[in-house]
């Protein structure tokens, strides 16, 4: 399969990427690489360590080699990180060879962190009955 390489989740956190994408990799047996959680083992701490000890920048630099580094050399599902959208890099190589699904829920939808959780992982919708409800699909207008 040339064009449309990857199935990419995108969407703010909490709205169950990795969840979703998990699910969807077994359904049509493929590979299932959570980006936020290659950058924690890369880095052997959580996300908000990352931001809170090396910043931002730092944290943006290595979710784009990681990122890129996944859909450019890898094949299956692929959760992308809440805010990876703001790289234009990535952005432009998902758009233009990924096949992208925007999880775009009501804030209502959205469940809080749960207590002793992870606060910072994302979290599946409240309801399964919900998944369509929130699918906006691929656009080209994100470029």
């Amino acid at each position: 399969m040339k064009s449309k390489e990857n199935l990419v989740f995108i969407g703010m956190m909490g709205s169950g990427k990795s969840s979703i994408g998990s699910m969807v990799s077994k359904k049509l047996n493929l590979n299932f690489f959570d980006i936020d959680q290659l950058i924690e083992n890369d880095q052997k701490m959580k996300i908000s360590k990352i931001f809170e000890i090396k910043g931002e920048a730092f944290f943006r630099d290595i979710e784009k080699k990681i990122t890129l580094n996944i859909l450019k050399n890898k094949r299956g599902v692929i959760a992308l990180g809440g805010g990876a959208f703001i790289t234009r890099a990535i952005k432009n190589e998902v758009i233009e060879n990924h096949l992208s699904f925007w999880l775009n829920w009501n804030i209502d939808t959205l469940i809080p962190p749960t207590r002793g959780g992870r606060s910072e992982a994302p979290h599946p919708p409240r309801q399964r009955s919900n998944l369509c409800g929130g699918y906006r699909g691929h656009r080209r207008s994100l470029r």
